[in-house]
């Protein structure tokens, strides 16, 4: 016999259970995230622990020094959420970035890990918001300012100019699509109307299957 609509409302929405979790956040570690996405802090990292019980976060520390500073302060006991702010130099603007990590330390039992996935939506709502996510690091050889770049570059976009060359390039995701027309670097030097590579009017040439599509 079909089971009733009573026994469907019975069945736990499990959707539903995980938006239901709640993580305490302590308002010193608030305090520590505004202090990362204030201009006027040099404070660029923040770190918080995921108590054994699961409902709650603690601070580790906050400090200067990038992604390293706080990768030195990583065990792999334990459970860590990060934010990190990274700011570049592109052309005459300054471009600023925050990415949010989990790093799962690689002692931690079974059951302890997939307790940590009921709780993640909860805690990145804590750091929210942020431009790009570092995903369940287990190690901190993993967390670097490299890694990050690499990051946010892939999420983003870079523009770099090779050193020995006439032209550009443009990172696209994980695809480098060049740029021609720039100004030749030696001749850059004796320019004083000199604009960007990417600011100029360029041709690019697009890779082929790009062109097919």
């Amino acid at each position: 016999r079909p089971p009733s609509i009573a026994a469907f409302a019975a069945v736990p929405n499990t959707m539903q259970t995980l938006r239901s979790v709640k993580v305490h956040a302590p308002e010193i570690l608030k305090a520590a995230l505004s202090d990362v996405r204030s201009d006027a802090s040099p404070i660029d990292w923040a770190l918080c622990a995921l108590e054994p019980d699961g409902s709650s976060l603690r601070l580790v520390g906050k400090g200067e020094g990038g992604a390293e500073a706080l990768a030195a302060q990583l065990s792999s006991d334990a459970v860590f959420y990060g934010l990190v702010r990274r700011t570049d130099q592109i052309d005459k603007s300054t471009t600023i970035k925050f990415v949010f990590l989990s790093f799962i330390g690689s002692a931690l039992s079974t059951m302890k890990r997939a307790k940590v996935s009921t709780v993640k939506g909860a805690v990145s709502e804590v750091f929210a918001p942020f431009h790009a996510e570092l995903m369940s690091a287990t190690e901190p050889s993993e967390v670097t300012s490299a890694t990050v770049d690499a990051l946010i570059h892939e999420m983003f976009g870079a523009a770099k100019e090779p050193p020995a060359d006439s032209g550009a390039s443009l990172r696209v995701g994980m695809r480098e699509i060049k740029i021609s027309g720039a100004t030749p670097p030696a001749a850059r030097l004796h320019s004083s109307a000199h604009s960007s590579a990417v600011a100029a009017p360029q041709a690019l040439a697009a890779p082929a299957e790009l062109k097919a599509a």
